[in-house]
């Protein structure tokens, strides 16, 4: 940004030539003379300057003025806060958000422990990142009536990290970054569903459902869900650089997603929209393309909250409806991904990472072309981390997914391809993958399965030559570049 000009003493810094005596009146009118003459120069030389500074990239990120919080404080805070990590190499996809908040809040890993199973990871295999998926509800109160006036739960972040801050402080030499993925949907305070209205969204391929509440919905020139949405970016964003600012949890966070209206998972471009029946609720909600559209450009825009840490979206081909009401299944609207994530750029600048939660062995087999609707966008994603020096990664697809089925022979119980999706994924230079996640039942190919070879984290040491492969991936993923 423009550095401020500085206000000049005129009486101290005029420097004036001796002058024969005057009249008093000429006097006055060449004293006047200088320092006009003198301020001109001064400007001049000022623009000089100012105009051979290279243009910054980023827009002014202007101070957030309607959270509960002292923005000098803030500045204070952030003055004292170093770069934080990104995430780089293998990161632990961490547990799933919790569906009963209230009985079992969502928590970090917990590496700690003799007998620990995933701590030879970390000790073995150069692990250094894992992921709190935690609902936004869990972490800010809403007040149920105007102004919806939002706050932080005291300590709702600290809490959940709290086993993390322990193995950091007993084992200072393999400390772990943490990583927030926010869930929204049906993981958001309850006034948002009440004022909002809500449409029921299911996803037919897991079986999981969510009341979410409706992103497009209005009273009178207002967004609802985007009043709500910014409040709780703005609170949190806050809560991450204080976090990162204290001493016992100093740049302990290394970044945050930005999960938009994401119904059930933090992708906020699958609305499920091959499902009938879904788009029939969404249409009956009052959802259309355009409004969908702007929100979907506008939410990127609140990342400016967050300040010293990357950026996360999750990328997946764009979903939309027909005015007909069939699925809009054009390549166009498929790209919009593209404006999504160019408006994450847009305002975060290099801080921004581009990922995609769905890495597996169809997508990245160098021996077989990919074909699927994922191609143009993981060339896209390439593309654009060269051209403007961003951040990218993949979460490799659940386990019974991470494996090419084919039947009867080839199923993800009796092959291993973690390591093979996750090394092909570091060859085409991302910079970090995520694991597969803990065995799971679905029916893949017409075939039930469970993941049993691809299961994080057994499947990850049960073999000899495992973590050298784990620590020979983690290498690649270092050496590729990154802003």
């Amino acid at each position: 940004m423009m550095p401020e000009k500085q206000d000049q003493d005129e009486n101290t810094n005029l420097n004036m030539a001796i002058q024969p005596p005057v009249k008093k009146s000429h006097k006055v009118r060449n004293i006047a003379v200088v320092c006009l003459v003198a301020l001109v120069a001064a400007g001049v030389a000022w623009w000089f300057i100012e105009s051979r500074k290279p243009v910054a990239q980023q827009p002014p990120i202007q101070e957030p003025d309607d959270a509960n919080y002292d923005t000098n404080d803030l500045t204070k805070l952030m003055a004292s806060v170093s770069r934080t990590a990104p995430k780089l190499g293998w990161v632990d996809d961490g547990p799933l958000v919790t569906k009963n908040p209230e009985e079992r809040p969502s928590m970090v890993r917990d590496y700690n422990g003799a007998s620990n199973e995933y701590s030879f990871a970390i000790k073995e295999a150069g692990l250094r990142h894992t992921v709190l998926n935690v609902g936004v509800g869990e972490l800010v109160s809403v007040e149920n009536r105007e102004p919806y006036r939002t706050t932080y739960k005291t300590n709702s972040i600290e809490d959940r990290i709290a086993s993390v801050v322990r193995w950091n402080r007993e084992n200072s030499a393999q400390k772990i970054t943490v990583h927030l993925r926010f869930h929204v949907g049906k993981s958001v305070p309850r006034a948002w569903q009440d004022v909002c209205g809500t449409v029921h969204m299911e996803d037919p391929s897991f079986g999981v459902e969510a009341d979410a509440p409706k992103w497009w919905a209005k009273s009178g020139d207002k967004y609802l869900y985007r009043d709500f949405y910014e409040k709780a970016m703005t609170v949190l964003g806050a809560q991450v650089s204080a976090i990162n600012a204290k001493e016992e949890t100093k740049n302990i966070i290394g970044s945050v997603n930005t999960p938009g209206a994401a119904p059930n998972y933090p992708e906020p471009m699958i609305i499920y929209t091959g499902s009938a029946a879904i788009r029939r609720n969404l249409i009956a909600g009052g959802f259309t393309a355009d409004e969908h559209d702007k929100f979907m450009r506008w939410f990127p825009t609140m990342a400016k909250y967050f300040r010293g840490v990357t950026v996360e979206l999750a990328m997946n081909p764009y979903q939309s409806i027909l005015a007909s009401g069939e699925t809009d299944d054009s390549a166009t609207t498929k790209a919009k991904y593209q404006k999504v994530a160019n408006a994450l750029i847009r305002t975060v600048g290099q801080r921004a990472v581009l990922a995609n939660y769905s890495s597996r062995e169809a997508y990245f087999d160098p021996a077989r072309r990919d074909t699927s609707e994922y191609a143009p966008l993981y060339e896209w994603i390439e593309r654009t981390k060269r051209e403007k020096n961003v951040w990218s990664g993949t979460q490799m697809a659940r386990a019974p997914r991470v494996v090419r089925t084919i039947p009867p022979s080839v199923t993800s119980d009796n092959t291993e391809k973690w390591d093979d999706v996750a090394g092909w994924t570091a060859a085409r230079s991302y910079n970090f993958v995520e694991t597969t996640g803990p065995k799971s039942n679905m029916v893949v190919s017409g075939i039930a399965q469970s993941g049993l070879m691809n299961r994080w984290p057994i499947s990850y040491h049960d073999d000899s030559d495992d973590i050298s492969t784990m620590k020979s991936i983690g290498d690649a993923f270092a050496r590729n570049p990154h802003p």
